[in-house]
Formats: structure tokens, C-alpha cells, sequence
């Protein structure tokens, strides 16, 4: 039987929270154990309420990055689940996804469906050709989301987060860019969740330093993953296009703050290629 450990990193959101653990106790099938990295500057104090698991909690200011390899050295499950704290999971995800772990021993990591994205995962359907996966088809891809990625326990001996990678965005991918070197990583349409994202997404931040840090670490994630091939650059190249269309098609308030924080954040990236020193410019916001 395949444990399950769920890490949730959070802050100053209890009440998203325990939306999030609520879902968690409803499911049909129950995690092992749940991992909360809290950095809140008030310790959470509804997990007396919550039944049905190990819950281990450490109140610790930390970043994202940080805060996920610190749930990673305490759980003890087969798998380990990473949940946003504004994940809200449907009662069989985890159920469907210890199902599809059980069927597919290949598997090194999987997620589930975000229902309220329209997002269709065409490039990862484009990059399992000559297959083409249908959208509801469980299918291989590279890269998972960071609201409810999931990897084997093993996945850790090898790959850790990249504390580094400080402000906001894009660990996820860079993680998922290392790792999908040696694992296979799957959709599982049948696991299905709502992430509840705020206006700037979950990082909670204005339009400047959101477009500034996502512009400068995506090109951080493209420069860590060895044994580069066309389709990284294709999808980094086609994240970049997105992500410019998206400011311009879809904020209607203070697009002028993105666009300067996408300037910003392109200047980041020159110097570090004049200066071949990419770690110096990932902390200058």
C-alpha cells in the first residue's frame, strides 16, 4: 500500500487553510500524514479540529523554495504531495491519484486537474507526438504545477528545490525541468481540484514584481536544466510570448506597472548573460 504525504506551505491565510485541510478530511481515500511549513507571524491554531491523519506543523518564516524542502526532510510517506493552501482538492484526488501510482510504477510524479483553468496543456500534448492526447486524457508532460504536484519519495534522493531561486514563481518548473531529465511526470485529468488564486496569483503581489521575478526566473529555470534541448527553449520561448500577452490583453489596472516590471525583469536577465552570473541577478529585484 502506497503512503501518501501532503506538504502545504502557507502564510497568513488561515482561513484559506482550512478550506484547504477541510478538503483534505473529506476525501474518500486519507493521506498518511499532512507536512504545514507555516510562516505565518501567528501559528495557525485550528489543527486540533482536524482528524483523520499525522499532522506535523512547524511555524518557520522561510520562502516557498524553503519551505517545500523542509516538508520534504520531515514526511515519511511513498509520495509526497505538494498543496497550495488555496488548493482545494475534490473528495477521490487522493484516491485517483494513489490509483494511478499503483497502475503506473514508471511514474515519478503526477498531478491532477486545476477544473476553474482553462489552460489545455497543448505544448505537452504537441511534445507527446506522434501521439496527440485527447484534453481529458491522463498523458505525459514536463512540468507539473506547483498548486498539486506530486512526486515519489525517491525523486528527493536526486532533486531538492532550489533555494536560490528567491521571490516568486517558476519553482515548480525549474524543479520539474531538472527532474523530468530522469522521471516520467503524468496528468491525471480524473484527480480534479480548484485553486482559488488571488488577482496577482498566489504569491499576493503587485504587478511590478510579479512580471519582473516571473520574467527573470523563468530564464534562471531554462539555464539549469542539463542537456538542453529544442523543446526547452521552445517552451521557454512560448512562456515568454504568453506571459507578454497576457499583460497586455488581460490587466486592465496599472498596466503600465507590468510592463515595467517586465522591463525590469529582461534587464535582469542582459546582465546576467554580459556578466555570466546568473545567481547575482535572481536577488536583485
Amino acid at each position: 500500500m502506497i503512503r501518501l504525504s501532503i506538504v502545504i506551505a502557507t502564510k497568513d491565510r488561515p482561513g484559506r487553510l482550512r478550506k484547504c485541510l477541510t478538503a483534505i478530511s473529506s476525501q474518500t481515500k486519507r493521506p498518511y500524514e499532512i507536512m504545514i511549513v507555516d510562516g505565518s507571524s501567528k501559528p495557525y491554531s485550528g489543527l486540533k479540529a482536524f482528524k483523520g491523519a499525522r499532522v506535523l506543523y512547524k511555524n518557520r518564516k522561510s520562502s516557498m523554495v524553503e519551505a517545500r524542502n523542509i516538508g520534504i526532510r520531515h514526511v515519511t510517506g511513498d509520495v509526497v504531495l505538494f498543496l497550495d493552501d488555496d488548493a482545494f482538492i475534490e473528495k477521490e484526488y487522493i484516491e485517483k491519484l494513489l490509483e494511478f501510482y499503483t497502475s503506473h510504477p514508471e511514474a515519478g510524479g503526477a498531478e491532477g486537474r486545476i477544473v476553474n483553468e482553462k489552460a489545455s496543456r497543448l505544448l505537452d500534448r504537441i511534445l507527446n507526438f506522434p501521439a496527440f492526447p485527447g484534453r481529458d486524457d491522463m498523458m505525459r508532460v514536463w512540468r507539473l504545477h506547483g498548486c498539486n504536484m506530486s512526486f515519489r519519495k525517491e525523486v528527493f534522493r536526486d532533486f531538492m528545490f532550489d533555494e536560490k531561486l528567491i521571490g516568486y514563481y517558476n519553482d515548480d518548473d525549474e524543479f520539474c525541468g531538472r527532474v523530468s531529465k530522469k522521471y516520467k511526470m503524468f496528468f491525471i485529468p480524473s484527480a480534479r481540484l480548484i485553486h482559488d488564486q488571488t488577482q496577482y496569483g498566489g504569491a499576493r503581489i503587485d504587478h511590478y514584481t510579479n512580471y519582473n521575478t516571473l520574467v527573470f526566473n523563468q530564464f534562471y529555470s531554462l539555464t539549469t536544466i542539463q542537456r538542453k534541448n529544442v523543446f526547452d527553449v521552445f517552451g521557454y520561448l512560448l512562456s515568454q510570448i504568453i506571459m507578454i500577452a497576457r499583460a497586455f490583453m488581460f490587466i486592465k489596472v496599472d498596466k503600465h506597472t507590468a510592463i515595467k516590471g517586465i522591463a525590469r525583469g529582461y534587464q535582469r536577465v542582459l546582465y546576467a548573460i554580459m556578466k555570466n552570473n546568473v545567481v547575482e541577478q535572481i536577488r536583485r529585484l
